[in-house]
């Protein structure tokens, strides 16, 4: 989103993502949880000037596997939570300017998820 040196192209990040998954032969019978860094966009994704910075293509690579849950980070501003059809999108970035850490607690049964709580805490 920035269009640093350090970041991928929208093209590289679904690349990636989908040898990534490929090569992991999931079961779609069971329930995924995916863990990432890169927010979706639209998702948790919004910056201090309001510009939302998540990947597109790697939106829609999540909308196509569904899994039940998708952590990421990296937007630091947007902590929270929100939904993309079933599957629930928690961005767990910490605010380490302020010294704050922060995460979820999720209950997950029959591959649904149950109940959620912010976990935030002072470092």
């Amino acid at each position: 989103g920035y269009h640093t040196n350090r970041e991928l192209s929208e093209d590289k990040i679904q690349k990636n993502f989908k040898e990534q998954v490929e090569s992991l032969k999931l079961n779609h019978k069971k329930p995924l949880v995916l863990v990432g860094h890169t927010p979706l966009y639209l998702l948790q994704d919004k910056i201090l000037n309001s510009e939302h910075v998540g990947s597109r293509k790697l939106r829609i690579e999540i909308e196509k596997l569904r899994p039940i849950v998708y952590l990421c980070g990296h937007i630091h501003e947007d902590f929270g939570m929100n939904t993309l059809h079933n599957t629930f999108i928690f961005n767990c970035a910490c605010q380490y300017e302020i010294n704050l850490l922060r995460g979820y607690i999720i209950e997950i049964k029959n591959g649904n998820v149950l109940h959620y709580e912010a976990v935030i805490q002072s470092c």
